[in-house]
């Protein structure tokens, strides 16, 4: 029978990923099972503390390790606009297994199919069952040889998982385009915290994200100028430093 369940980040900062993750603790715990977050790497980027405040959570590692520039090197072949921070650990990957067994895990819920080669290795080694979830849309890597390779792992560990779920529709028909596998969509939905009546409510857009080149923060200005009588609030953080530099320049000179 499941009771501990281990779920598993690759990294803690303030991005839509590690929100889910916790309200999943949250929902996992009501109905009755030991859940734990494991974030194998914590980064510099500062903002849910309070959210984990009542969280039963490990840190594996501060910050990056001595292998994280060559671990960098090889997540920029395939992410050519993600910073230092959106390195793929492998050497904290590998630890997965015996971190789920020290743990006493009967399942792991593995965010993002790179985490999941952890939970891939947990389940070979220790016959650990695990599901992921891919929060992204999944694509295909053309380098010569790596690139057959890290596709080809994709998919064994999604495979391999019990459940496969993703975090909207779009998302799910990446999965099955390149694996041919169906993902369950699992959306994240939204907390609902008070509520105002419609006289007291300003006409105010807000947009969260952990923003980065991808995201495109630079098309919302360019949509605001459509938009009247409203304001635009953009909150969260920044993935690259480029890429809020660029924005400011493109916002009115500053560095945003």
């Amino acid at each position: 029978m499941v009771k501990k369940i281990l779920i598993l980040l690759r990294i803690l900062w303030t991005a839509g990923a590690q929100r889910i993750a916790i309200n999943e603790y949250n929902w996992l715990k009501k109905l009755g099972y030991e859940p734990e977050l494991v974030f194998l790497r914590k980064g510099n980027t500062k903002g849910y503390d309070e959210m984990l405040k009542d969280i039963n959570y490990k840190v594996v590692r501060e910050g990056n390790g001595i292998l994280t520039p060559l671990f960098y090197a090889g997540t920029k072949l395939f992410a050519r606009d993600r910073g230092i921070e959106s390195t793929i650990d492998l050497d904290l990957i590998m630890k997965v297994p015996e971190i789920a067994k020290m743990e006493g895990a009967d399942y792991l819920i593995c965010h993002d199919q790179f985490a999941g080669i952890g939970g891939l290795r947990a389940k070979e080694k220790y016959n650990i069952p695990y599901s992921v979830f891919i929060h992204e849309k999944v694509v295909t890597y053309s380098f010569p040889f790596l690139g057959k390779f890290v596709n080809d792992l994709e998919r064994k560990v999604l495979t391999k998982a019990s459940k496969v779920f993703a975090v909207t529709e779009k998302v799910k028909e990446t999965v099955y385009q390149k694996h041919e596998i169906t993902a369950e969509v699992n959306y994240p939905g939204m907390d609902k915290i008070s509520e105002a009546p419609y006289s007291r409510k300003e006409n105010l857009l807000i947009s969260v994200s952990l923003w980065d080149f991808g995201r495109r923060p630079w098309d919302y200005v360019k949509l605001m100028k459509n938009v009247e009588d409203y304001k635009l609030l953009m909150v969260g953080n920044w993935r690259l430093r480029s890429a809020r530099k660029f924005f400011g320049k493109i916002k009115g000179g500053k560095d945003g």
